[in-house]
């Protein structure tokens, strides 16, 4: 009796996070075709209501709570300041409109978790799950993205890139939580997201879309094998020689190494900063990526330098080899797809 009443519990859970999901997607909409800041600021807070049932997953323990609470106060914060501002751009009259715009982008800087408020995310990243992980560090920057866009990039947005960028890529080197390694990745993305859109933004969408699918992947790995520190990773003799290889291609991707899936998206926005000759900042990016590679080398070669020397193909595992060739094979699809439409773009 008591196993009925568990499993009808949890399938009512899991029936409930279907329409949790369901609107959140729809809470992005929403934000994206927003025509006023008012109808996007409702979309940001329907986007909150959805995701904290999903954040909380049916744990009751405490850590868990303490993250939702935390992600709650800031983003709840974060809102307020955004719903402040744009009703007092309405004082026009009174107050500096760029003032305004520049709290606006502020608001939305700390609700994406980029440098220099970065540190929420630093704080609840540990406590959540890796479905969570994946959603904070990319669906929930969807929103908060496309309304910078409809400011001005100011100062402050430069300034926050080149920052995300250095403590993303500096900071990273000493972690030993593959969650936190992600987080400081993804501010090093987010400098070169905030570089695209500063440029062009069909290079910005392609750039966001690599950015999903390799996050998608290597999140999919680490809940997977059900690892969260960089030593399970020097431990894991798991997997057999070929899986280890496709694995390494995963994160090569996602240091953007050439020709791997992840390098496109960066090799066009490094492109597109040459044609505007922001070289300065070239130069920058790429240390800034020669040092996230440096991390992500680290985990290939902590992970291969414990293979047995054992060179067989385990048949015990081919339907999880047959899973990597599938994820090998839309990267290629993927890559040769973005190279013929993005030759077009550039020959238009």
């Amino acid at each position: 009796m008591m196993s009925y009443m568990f499993f009808k519990k949890f399938m009512q859970l899991i029936n409930l996070n279907k329409y949790f999901y369901f609107l959140l997607f729809f809470s992005i909409l929403i934000i994206i075709n927003s025509s006023s800041w008012i109808s996007a600021w409702m979309g940001m807070e329907m986007n909150l209501l959805m995701f904290i049932p999903l954040l909380m997953n049916n744990k009751i323990l405490s850590k868990y709570s303490n993250s939702c609470m935390i992600y709650y106060i800031i983003q709840v914060g974060a809102s307020s300041m955004l719903l402040m501002m744009i009703m007092m751009m309405k004082m026009t009259f009174i107050f500096n409109m760029n003032l305004f715009i520049m709290m606006i982008q502020l608001s939305l800087i700390l609700k994406l978790g980029a440098s220099p408020l970065h540190w929420w995310l630093v704080k609840i990243m540990n406590n959540l799950s890796w479905l969570n992980c994946f959603l904070i560090l990319t669906l929930q920057k969807v929103g908060p993205l496309f309304m910078l866009i409809n400011t001005n990039i100011s100062l402050l947005i430069y300034l926050s890139m080149l920052l995300s960028g250095f403590i993303g890529s500096f900071v990273g080197i000493n972690q030993t939580s593959l969650k936190l390694i992600m987080v400081y990745s993804s501010l090093n993305h987010l400098s070169w997201m905030f570089m695209s859109m500063m440029i062009d933004f069909y290079i910005f969408l392609i750039y966001l879309l690599f950015y999903f699918i390799n996050n998608f992947m290597i999140c999919l790995f680490f809940m997977y094998f059900n690892m969260n520190y960089l030593d399970q990773v020097f431990k894991f003799n798991n997997m057999n020689y070929f899986m280890k290889f496709l694995t390494s291609m995963m994160f090569l991707s996602m240091a953007g190494v050439p020709p791997m899936f992840g390098f496109l998206p960066k090799f066009f926005v490094f492109i597109m900063m040459v044609k505007n000759l922001f070289i300065f900042e070239c130069l920058l990016f790429i240390m800034f990526t020669l040092i996230v590679l440096f991390y992500y080398m680290n985990f290939i070669l902590s992970s291969l330098l414990y293979l047995k020397l054992n060179f067989k193909l385990n048949l015990n595992n081919l339907n999880l080899n047959f899973y990597y060739i599938i994820i090998i094979m839309f990267n290629v699809f993927i890559m040769l797809m973005t190279y013929f439409l993005l030759m077009l773009y550039f020959n238009n």
